[in-house]
């Protein structure tokens, strides 16, 4: 993902103590409101910067896809005649599977015809998009999708669950498939998963054991089957249940290291059918024993969430949106994380919806997480709402101590021109604000990036309770 950047970027070197929630500013770059929707960013043509493919049913148009090209500068055009089919009430989830150097689209929704489509799309890098026609099954909407390394062999093998209709046969279902290396898709028979729709599924290994593990929660085609569970990877292509949850179909659900331990935990929310309530969980891990906390989160299905450090504190904060557990009152919240499993609401207000998506992104390149969300407000309007972060660019600018990093771009390794000083925490940052490296009470000023993917990130450096932030290009 991300490979053969074009753009040399400028490093910015900044610091903050304190949240500055008063920085996420809304914005209007021209994208579609959409209700029963999905967003995904994506490299789509492997330029450095992200791209935003939203779905969903319009208010004029009726079912529609856009994808939307990043001109830089927080400018989007949109891409005509892109090859992505009209889509609502599914899931996109983009990786580069084929190793090409542009991010391909994994995507499952309801037609504009009204026909369950479900497929692997091919990035040419030029703002088309191809059908690979990659043996796996179509027709299936109402559930998710993900790309993923299940067996540990480095390439990405792909999971669907939802509703599919055949016009012959109807189901619920969970399928597997593995890639053989070249592309093709296998269907993995046999994998003890049950089949689901109204779904979402989580991959993480959370019992570090070298492969990944699966959280699946959704509606049963029978009577009180719905589920909330955790699937442990055998090795040998079969998953085995090891903990279930309080039943959920309608929600949403990630996996999140939100008290920085080095485990996971979970977040889920939705619509439990025995009780009829919408409710939202954050489950602690501790040696794989899950313990309720922060029980002050607002309980929503028909919903989304999505974890960020967006206020550069140095801990992962939340933000969820979807139908409250009173009446059909829509809400949207950030919560932020004030450690020790305490997690309060920011000052800032939104416009809540449900039926529709949500995720921070750095869209702009600048180092703070901004939000987009979209979905169908109180009003009936099909809506989208861009919010900027702009953290980074209205603090003060670090001027004593700065340093810089060396090469960049680099291909190996990076050097710190800081030396003899302890830092409290070093890590990089990539532009959805996943932090893929870190090391706490670092001394050393050399950092081996050979394992990260070629593309933007950020180099964040924590000391005595402030972070100094740049830029750096891998390729």
């Amino acid at each position: 993902m991300k490979k053969h950047l074009l753009l040399l970027v400028s490093a910015i070197c900044v610091f903050t103590s304190t949240a500055f929630t008063q920085d996420l500013i809304e914005v209007f770059p021209g994208f579609e409101g959409k209700g029963f929707g999905m967003l995904a960013w994506g490299d789509y043509d492997g330029d450095g910067d992200l791209d935003l493919l939203t779905g969903g049913e319009t208010d004029s148009l009726g079912t529609k896809t856009d994808l939307y090209q990043n001109e830089g500068n927080g400018v989007f055009s949109v891409v005509e005649n892109s090859g992505i089919p009209d889509l609502s009430n599914g899931y996109f989830d983009f990786a580069d599977y084929d190793n090409d150097g542009d991010d391909d689209l994994l995507a499952i929704g309801i037609g504009a015809v009204g026909v369950n489509i479900s497929g692997v799309f091919d990035s040419n890098g030029d703002g088309t998009f191809i059908n690979a026609n990659a043996n796996i099954i179509d027709l299936v909407d109402l559930g998710s999708c993900n790309w993923v390394d299940y067996d540990g062999d480095g390439d990405l093998d792909i999971f669907i669950s939802g509703f599919l209709d055949d016009f012959e046969n109807t189901n619920y279902i969970s399928e597997l498939y593995k890639n053989d290396g070249s592309g093709i898709f296998e269907q993995v028979e046999n994998t003890g998963i049950q089949g689901v729709a109204f779904s979402r599924s989580a991959w993480a290994d959370i019992d570090d054991d070298g492969d990944m593990d699966l959280y699946l929660q959704g509606s049963g085609w029978d009577v009180g089957t719905d589920i909330a569970t955790i699937y442990e990877n055998n090795g040998d292509d079969t998953f085995s249940s090891i903990e279930e949850f309080l039943s959920l179909w309608l929600g949403d659900a990630v996996w999140v290291d939100y008290d920085d331990d080095g485990d996971w935990d979970l977040m889920n929310s939705g619509f439990n059918t025995e009780t009829q309530a919408r409710v939202t969980f954050l489950y602690k891990n501790t040696d794989l024993e899950f313990t309720q906390v922060a029980d002050n989160i607002v309980g929503v299905s028909q919903t989304a969430l999505t974890w960020a450090d967006y206020d550069l504190d140095g801990d992962l904060d939340f933000f969820i949106v979807g139908a409250e557990t009173v009446g059909v009152n829509f809400s949207a919240y950030i919560y932020e994380n004030q450690g020790d499993d305490v997690f309060v609401q920011s000052d800032n207000e939104f416009i809540g919806n449900w039926f529709g998506d949500a995720e921070w992104a750095d869209y702009d390149g600048d180092g703070d997480l901004d939000l987009v969300f979209l979905g169908q407000e109180f009003s009936g309007e099909n809506a989208i709402h861009v919010y900027r972060n702009d953290i980074i660019n209205d603090i003060e600018e670090f001027t004593t101590n700065s340093f810089s990093i060396y090469p960049n771009p680099a291909s190996d390794f990076i050097t710190l021109s800081v030396f003899n000083r302890f830092f409290d925490r070093v890590e990089i940052v990539d532009v959805l604000g996943s932090v893929v490296w870190y090391e706490n009470k670092m001394n050393s000023n050399r950092i081996n990036i050979q394992n990260l993917k070629n593309g933007i990130y950020f180099l964040r450096l924590q000391i005595d309770g402030k972070i100094i932030a740049k830029k750096f290009l891998k390729q």
